[in-house]
């Protein structure tokens, strides 16, 4: 989708949703599926697996994802000039922050933030124990974190290459 907008849309199995210059809300990516936010603006996705397969948002160039809810099997994946804000992170979802990537207030929810070398504006808040913040570059950016309690069994690791 070039230029317009869209509401409500599921995506299923092996189809995507293209995202260049417009906006989108409600939408649903279910397992197999992928949204894919080049410029514009998606709110409010949900992005879900299954069955072995992932539902992927990808937000990258002046893409921008707000309030996407990233359930078990699901995947967000925040690219060079992608920003992705008040992201959720569910059991058994992911985001992964590439290097030139952004985001802006994720709150973990029993799921997994990776940082492999982007960075995130604001705090990101572990909302239960066994919570994961992962950092795999080099370079390991400066990441507030709101929630963290050294009794909990809140993961935070760091691996360099």
């Amino acid at each position: 989708m070039a230029g317009g907008s869209a509401s409500a849309a599921t995506i299923t199995d092996d189809a995507y949703q293209f995202v260049d210059g417009g906006s989108v809300t409600s939408t649903t990516v279910a397992s197999g599926g992928e949204q894919d936010v080049f410029s514009g603006t998606a709110t409010g996705t949900q992005v879900n697996g299954g069955g072995g397969l992932a539902g992927r948002q990808y937000i990258a160039g002046t893409g921008t994802a707000i309030g996407t809810l990233v359930n078990a099997g699901g995947v967000q994946s925040v690219q060079s000039g992608g920003v992705a804000s008040g992201t959720t992170v569910s059991s058994g979802g992911f985001e992964i922050v590439s290097s030139g990537g952004t985001i802006n207030g994720t709150t973990i929810s029993g799921g997994t933030v990776e940082f492999a070398g982007g960075v995130s504006n604001g705090a990101v808040t572990l909302a239960f124990v066994n919570d994961t913040v992962t950092f795999i570059s080099a370079a390991q950016p400066v990441v507030e974190i709101s929630g963290y309690s050294a009794a909990s069994a809140t993961s935070l690791t760091s691996s360099r290459w």
